[in-house]
């Protein structure tokens, strides 16, 4: 009897988590303006636009970027343009929400493929320009622990509610895609 409500509590905790990746999973940038009081921005690497101004613009209030991108060059360009982008005392930190396929980028089983990348992000941590969210639900699907991980990487429970939490914090939210 104990054996099978330990089963059904794990088909109900599966079912709930399935059931809110695929729900976060549907949203598109029609709904995605909602999660936010202001207009959700969208940042993108492809082109020298709204990126680039946002990088440039002064930040005076904590930001998050939802991170979308699947590509190594394309996480590399952003932190690199982060990392060019001029700080003034006491600017905000800015919380990067990872839950994709580029989490992987960050683990130590390719971190020699990775170095730069995974060395860039650390000393973007570490001079507080930075912080590095990563969602666990993410994680557990790719086979990822988290001392996988370096130890500046934040492990959240889930990205999108993580983004929905600083978003709710006064965060401006952008999604880099």
């Amino acid at each position: 009897m104990r054996l099978a409500m330990v089963i059904a509590a794990g088909f109900l905790t599966g079912a709930i988590i399935a059931g809110g990746l695929i729900y976060f999973q549907s949203l598109d940038e029609r709904t995605l303006p909602l999660i936010s009081d202001g207009p959700k921005e969208t940042v993108s690497n492809g082109g020298p636009s709204r990126i680039e101004n946002f990088l440039k613009a002064p930040i005076n209030r904590p930001v998050a970027i939802d991170v979308t991108l699947h590509h190594r060059e394309e996480i590399s360009a952003l932190l690199n343009k982060i990392a060019k982008m001029p700080r003034e005392p006491n600017t905000p930190t800015i919380a990067l929400v990872l839950h994709g396929e580029e989490i992987q980028f960050f683990t130590r089983r390719v971190y020699d493929q990775h170095k730069d990348l995974v060395d860039l992000a650390g000393q973007l941590v570490a001079s507080q320009a930075i912080e590095v969210k990563v969602c666990r639900t993410r994680m557990g699907m790719m086979g990822i622990q988290e001392q996988d991980l370096p130890a500046y990487v934040e492990t959240v429970p889930f990205g999108p509610d993580e983004v929905l939490r600083l978003d709710g914090r006064g965060y401006k939210v952008y999604t880099a895609f």
